[in-house]
């Protein structure tokens, strides 16, 4: 199992650093290169594009959070109980 993991991080890894940037729409592209030296339009466009990729992960993360924190409860609770019951 560890080296599936292995092969697959080395695997992504690689073809991250071997892709090309790609941009969604072409018409966007160019329209934010030729805005680049007016405005701040570009820079609000591309932040906006990262806080909706980070959206999901933040979701996922407090999710996870919080169940991990009950878990964590309950381990406390269940020692405790056992604790006592060993008195």
């Amino acid at each position: 199992m560890h080296t599936y993991l292995r092969i697959i991080t080395t695997a992504t890894f690689i073809l991250l650093l071997t892709c090309e940037s790609i941009s969604a729409c072409p018409m966007c592209r160019v329209a934010l290169e030729d805005a680049m030296q007016s405005d701040q339009r570009p820079t609000a466009y591309m932040v906006s594009i990262l806080f909706m990729l980070s959206m999901p992960f933040m979701i996922f993360g407090a999710i996870g959070g919080v169940l991990f924190y009950i878990n964590k409860q309950e381990q406390v609770f269940a020692d405790e109980l056992t604790a006592e019951a060993m008195k």
